[in-house]
């Protein structure tokens, strides 16, 4: 096998080309992650596969290879999974406030142990990371760090860089060729401390079922997939959610109502941000119970959607209550607080 007759398998085009056997998918990703293909061999595979689009079957195998190589630390740490919500931040934001930092803080609140993840550094936007720097989170922070922050806390971030260099290799491969590549989709799969549950965020509805197939043959209990904030792990609140629900042994189309929760659409232009520092203030301020009246609902909007996605709430309107509590409590603004003072 080589990666040559692999580029001719499904560099055919849409309707020429044909999907990949396991051992193929298995030799492929293993020769991109090991530096043995040839750079042109790196760029007709990535870009043959885009055109092609990959199949369920190929994601899991590509996911799985991957999570075989993240960093040790990451293979030996103990999580209690069934607590512990996912949530992949890839694609970074243009325009839009990030508002699954409040909101993850506010989940973290109510009990539900969450496990950021993302690039530090999307070309031409802003991440999650360079916010959390503005709020003691720096992307210095070593992978150690991370983790025993996690286990005080049951919060935190990590970076791409330190548990998977090899993708974020390949996930800066876009500045060169001007196009995502299956790394992009493969992080967000990537699930690293093995959560039961997840949120994945994407940009193109017409892949959510893709993506749902995916997460229940990596063994994921409960996820949403949903068309995301520009792309991210949130939800909008102008209207309802439209999505597909993972659970053990099924998945369905789902829509969830902000309206029974008392919660009304905003616009977009009520959610405009475009400063990292700005964003910091402002998580602070909804932490602290003076962030606007429409930051505030997306914020709970979001929480509530993660608690009852985990599993954490058995309905939306009890996600949405223990949200508040969080929030009102100050449950919330103790874990920004303990980043300040563990990190500043």
């Amino acid at each position: 096998m080589t990666f040559q007759e692999l580029i001719a398998k499904i560099g055919k085009g849409q309707k020429g080309a044909k999907d990949l056997t396991a051992e193929e998918a298995e030799f492929a990703i293993t020769g991109l992650l090991e530096e043995k293909a040839s750079p042109y061999q790196v760029g007709a595979f990535l870009i043959s596969l885009r055109i092609k689009e990959e199949t369920p079957e190929e994601l899991a195998v590509f996911t799985r290879a991957c999570k075989r190589s993240l960093h040790p630390l990451i293979q030996s740490f103990q999580v209690r999974a069934g607590e512990t919500l996912d949530l992949p931040f890839y694609a970074g934001k243009r325009t839009s406030f990030h508002v699954g930092l409040p909101a993850s803080l506010v989940m973290a609140g109510a009990g539900l142990n969450v496990v950021l993840h993302g690039d530090p550094n999307p070309p031409l936007r802003i991440s999650k990371s360079m916010v959390l720097a503005y709020l003691g989170w720096r992307q210095a922070l070593s992978l150690k760090e991370r983790l025993e922050f996690f286990t005080e806390t049951g919060w935190t971030y990590l970076d791409i860089a330190q548990i998977h260099p090899g993708i974020k290799r390949f996930l800066d491969l876009r500045n060169e060729i001007g196009l995502r590549s299956i790394f992009h989709t493969i992080a967000r799969l990537l699930n690293p401390l093995e959560a039961s549950s997840q949120i994945i965020g994407i940009s193109h509805p017409k892949s959510y079922e893709k993506i749902a197939e995916t997460v229940r043959a990596l063994g994921v209990s409960n996820a949403l997939v949903v068309r995301g904030l520009e792309g991210e792990s949130e939800e909008n609140l102008s209207g309802p959610v439209e999505g597909i629900i993972v659970n053990p042994g099924s998945h369905s189309k789902t829509h969830l109502e902000p309206s029974p929760l008392g919660l009304t659409p905003i616009r977009r232009s009520e959610i405009e941000m475009k400063d990292p520092e700005a964003e910091a203030r402002i998580t602070e301020e909804i932490l602290e119970g003076k962030g606007g009246k429409d930051r505030t609902a997306l914020t709970l909007w979001n929480a509530s959607i993660g608690l009852f996605i985990s599993g954490k709430a058995k309905t939306l309107q009890e996600a949405y209550v223990r949200s508040k509590k969080s929030l009102e409590s100050g449950e919330a603004l103790q874990i920004l607080k303990a980043i300040k003072k563990t990190f500043y």
